[in-house]
């Protein structure tokens, strides 16, 4: 019976697949109607979509890859027309659904993602993403479409995108003027662009009307949940809004391949990946870097990383690191930019060509500002890589780092504060006091950007590094025994390094007399600390600015560059190689 094959498509395919036979009393495809002129019923608004794909293939003879197999229609009718297709998608449930429904001349169902198809390269002359492209990395997709094409081969994309972004918050669709650069990278050539947006809308309008019409029926035949059947209906909503105001849309765009770039960029996928980036760290900056300490700056999820190659060759790199942060009060993630490498031969290409610009654009269009990951990048670039970047129009300049140098202190700073030394093994009381210590510092630096400090940061950045072996000293009240603060320090020849405040801002200053107190008994000659330039009061002495700059992206949408200029506080400790 085909309403249980229907109700076993993954939700909410099942949904739009059921809605549509129950009151259309048929169903033949589950992607969205295009309500041209006199057309009226979502059934004759989903033929003309297909209609509008069919006028732009070439004539038979032709190797067509449809990504997304729906019900099948669509591939069904491409045979029948004389074309060779290939269908796939990775729910068995649809491919089983979709051979259900075919003749004897049918096209070739595969379950497989586009990324795993296995195939050889130049098998196709076209391939199709009608609602499908959504799911799919750019990357992923226009590189996979590449190799899957024969030369002059074109890509049909057919799907909802995202026309512009204005608010914090993750949005799952790619943003068009993105996914039109992306393509260029990949050595295709645009040749339509067409935003179907207003006869796209009315489908949208269609659910939300007949869904609740079907709602018992679609949960007393356990196809879904009331709860799913709620949060679908939001999102639809959601969704009505912002096609609205122009925030989403529905557009075609039509792409040939072309020459292959000089350069290719992808995402790092595997430890083969790791091993080219270790091998290219090391030509460039004369030391190896361990696993352990890649691991520990981009392992478990903890980063990642967009790459550029020439033929099998890496030549450049481009990483960010998670770090939760405060902006302006609120909790959200931010990413820090490290480990930039370009090999030697190709750092001369400082354009919007050049693979500097290639994987920086990418990782940023990738994961930074409004509807991405991270709402804000932030790294520690000197003023030549700082002048580039503002050249090429990917970073703005936000704030710089001092650094000031103190002499030891020959006495005890205060009579109140008892400084007790802390390491990994503390019991649960100490953490919430640390814990404490973080809270009461982030209401001092609710108008700041700054990285949380809380003990599961602490632990990580310094109790578990890999390679340097850093202090951690609590200032405790003599009489209550409640923690003031907490400084983390370590060791550099003759001078002890500063790396991290945490405590009321009005400690800070005895913070640092308490560590230049340590520096003395550890017969240090010095305490040095790198600190970006605020107006946070910090004990007299020796100050000088460092050639390292803050950064912030302006190539993606995001808080504008006047509510962050002079508000970051970035400390020794949040520099990845201090």
């Amino acid at each position: 019976m085909l309403e249980e094959k229907l109700k076993n498509l993954a939700f909410p395919l099942n949904v739009y697949a059921l809605v549509l036979l129950f009151e259309e009393g048929t169903v033949d495809y589950l992607h969205f109607g295009l309500f041209e002129q006199n057309v009226e019923s979502i059934f004759d608004a989903q033929h003309v979509s297909t209609d509008m794909i069919l006028a732009r293939l070439p004539e038979p003879p032709m190797r067509i890859l449809e990504v997304g197999s729906g019900l099948g229609t669509t591939a069904r009718l491409l045979v029948e027309k004389g074309y060779d297709v290939t269908s796939i998608t990775p729910d068995l449930g649809q491919v089983q659904l979709a051979l259900s429904r075919s003749e004897t001349s049918m096209p070739r169902y595969v379950g497989s993602t586009l990324e795993d198809l296995d195939v050889e390269e130049g098998s196709f002359d076209f391939v199709l993403f009608q609602e499908s492209a959504q799911y799919i990395d750019p990357l992923d997709l226009f590189g996979r479409s590449f190799q899957l094409l024969r030369e002059g081969g074109m890509v049909l994309v057919v799907d909802e995108f995202a026309f512009k972004r204005e608010s914090p918050g993750f949005d799952g669709l790619h943003l068009f003027s993105h996914f039109s650069a992306q393509s260029a990278r990949f050595g295709f050539e645009i040749l339509e662009e067409k935003n179907l947006s207003t006869a796209a809308k009315p489908t949208l309008d269609y659910l939300l009307r007949v869904i609740p019409a079907y709602q018992q029926r679609l949960i007393s035949i356990g196809a879904v949940t009331e709860k799913e059947l709620d949060y679908l209906y939001s999102s639809l909503q959601d969704y009505q809004e912002k096609y609205i105001d122009g925030r989403y849309g529905y557009a075609l765009l039509m792409m040939e391949k072309k020459k292959a770039p000089r350069w290719r960029v992808s995402t790092l996928k595997d430890d083969e990946d790791v091993r080219f980036v270790r091998e290219l760290f090391h030509e460039i900056f004369g030391e190896p870097i361990s696993e352990k300490m890649w691991q520990w700056k981009y392992g478990n999820g903890n980063g990642d990383s967009i790459l550029a190659w020439r033929g099998n060759e890496l030549v450049a790199h481009y990483g960010g690191m998670c770090r939760d942060i405060l902006f302006k009060g609120n909790m959200v993630q931010a990413v820090q930019i490290g480990d930039v490498m370009v090999r030697s031969s190709e750092r001369g290409i400082l354009t919007q060509q050049g693979p500097f610009f290639l994987t920086a654009a990418t990782y940023l269009e990738k994961n930074i500002g409004f509807g991405r990951r991270f709402l804000l990048g932030f790294g520690f670039p000197n003023m030549r890589a700082m002048r580039v970047a503002k050249k090429l129009g990917l970073y703005d300049e936000v704030g710089y780092m001092v650094e000031y140098h103190w002499s030891v202190l020959n006495f005890e700073p205060s009579l109140f504060g008892v400084v007790e030394q802390i390491g990994g093994d503390i019991d649960q009381q100490k953490i919430e006091s640390i814990n404490l210590l973080w809270e009461q510092m982030a209401v001092d630096f609710e108008q700041s950007v700054v990285g949380i400090r809380d003990w599961k940061y602490l632990s990580h950045r310094f109790v578990f590094h890999p390679h340097f072996l850093y202090k951690i000293f609590v200032v405790n009240d003599q009489i209550t025994g409640k923690a003031i603060g907490l400084f983390v320090v370590r060791t550099e020849g003759e001078s002890l390094i500063l790396m991290d405040l945490i405590g009321k801002s009005s400690t800070f200053q005895l913070l640092v007399q308490h560590a230049r107190s340590v520096a003395r008994k550890m017969k240090m000659r010095e305490v040095s600390f790198w600190v970006t330039d605020t107006s946070i009061p910090l004990p007299a002495g020796e100050k000088k600015q460092l050639d390292i700059h803050i950064p912030s992206s302006i190539w993606s949408a995001g808080p504008s560059i006047g509510s962050m200029n002079q508000c970051w506080w970035l400390t020794s400790g949040d520099v990845d190689f201090r």
